[in-house]
């Protein structure tokens, strides 16, 4: 690393120097020494007043998951500007601390008036998606329709703004951000599909699946999930079966646990369980908790006494407080006893 050199050499680096020492750590998630670099940054109490150094320690700890001396370092600069904040609402949100990042947002709206980038405007708007924060999702999106032409130039922002309205629960707005967008792709559709998904629309769901189908776009991993869980919660076994095939056959793609869970959701609550067994002989890993308990579910509905001991035995192995397994059990045993002989 040139830093090292330089101070082998005697020479003192300069700002830019140690910003993009900083970035270097940060891009190979060199945490110790971007931690020493830092030393020697606040030994001569340079960060706090210079932006350029004191944003590429913020990235530089946000890149290597430490979020608390990102937010530190945040904390103590002197002056920050819009790519200070960016970093850490973006940072947030990336890392699931969706609360934060919308806090943050506010915060600097407060503090002063600041122009995000795109990016971290996507970011903000997948943190109201994630915690359902519909009303301050409307607030941003009016402030980036003063800004931009979204449908033209920032695809992403508009992508994010259909994720964020299906997210909250919203499809007509979903819908009418989807409609404004000049170029639609997989993420646009499945976004969509899922708010639709959300409120339980699901032929609306599987109607756009063919639309998008329609408009020439392959559908990815993430349409095959939205589209077996709306299979899955409306019980259709035929179009699900047919959308499971498709997907392995025609695109190539290896099923996921989620995916597997729902085909043995569909074939269980058929009475299909030699399919739903054979689904999950091919799952990749048998530690899903939601499939066993899907199973065990099952059992009861139809009497399997042998099966559901077996999907309870999974279960508890996996998830040894999960209450709800234990009444199912419960509820198979005193179903078997009140009906002997019918139980299998």
């Amino acid at each position: 690393m040139k830093y090292k050199q330089m101070k082998l050499e005697g020479i003192t680096p300069n700002g830019v120097t140690l910003a993009s020492s900083l970035k270097a750590c940060g891009s190979i998630g060199a945490s110790q020494k971007g931690k020493e670099i830092h030393d020697h940054i606040e030994q001569r109490g340079w960060f706090k007043s210079d932006q350029i150094v004191g944003n590429a320690l913020i990235d530089m700890y946000v890149k290597c998951g430490l979020l608390a001396k990102a937010q530190e370092v945040f904390n103590e600069l002197l002056n920050r500007n819009a790519v200070t904040w960016g970093l850490l609402i973006s940072a947030y949100a990336h890392y699931g601390y969706c609360d934060s990042a919308v806090t943050y947002f506010q915060q600097m709206e407060l503090e002063g008036s600041f122009s995000l980038d795109s990016i971290s405007y996507v970011h903000v708007l997948k943190a109201c998606g994630s915690i359902g924060a519909f009303d301050k999702g409307i607030e941003i999106h009016e402030k980036i329709k003063i800004r931009w032409d979204l449908h033209e130039k920032h695809g992403l922002i508009g992508n994010a703004l259909v994720d964020m309205y299906a997210k909250c629960g919203q499809p007509t707005k979903a819908q009418e951000a989807f409609d404004q967008l000049l170029n639609r792709d997989v993420v646009s559709w499945t976004a969509l599909m899922a708010g639709y998904a959300q409120v339980g629309r699901d032929r609306i769901v599987l109607d756009s699946y063919e639309r998008m189908i329609g408009e020439g776009i392959n559908p990815d991993v993430v349409t095959f999930t939205v589209l077996l869980n709306a299979c899955s919660d409306a019980g259709l076994l035929d179009e699900g079966k047919i959308y499971f095939e498709t997907m392995i056959r025609t695109y190539d793609i290896i099923p996921t646990q989620e995916h597997c869970a729902c085909m043995v959701d569909l074939f269980s609550r058929a009475g299909q369980f030699d399919k739903a067994l054979v689904v999950i002989e091919r799952m990749p890993r048998f530690d899903h908790v939601p499939t066993w308990a899907t199973l065990l579910g099952a059992c009861k509905k139809w009497g399997y006494l042998k099966l559901g001991e077996l999907a309870f035995e999974h279960l508890v192995q996996l998830d040894g407080n999960n209450a709800a397994g234990y009444v199912s059990m419960s509820n198979i045993y005193a179903a078997a006893s009140a009906t002997e002989g019918t139980y299998v």
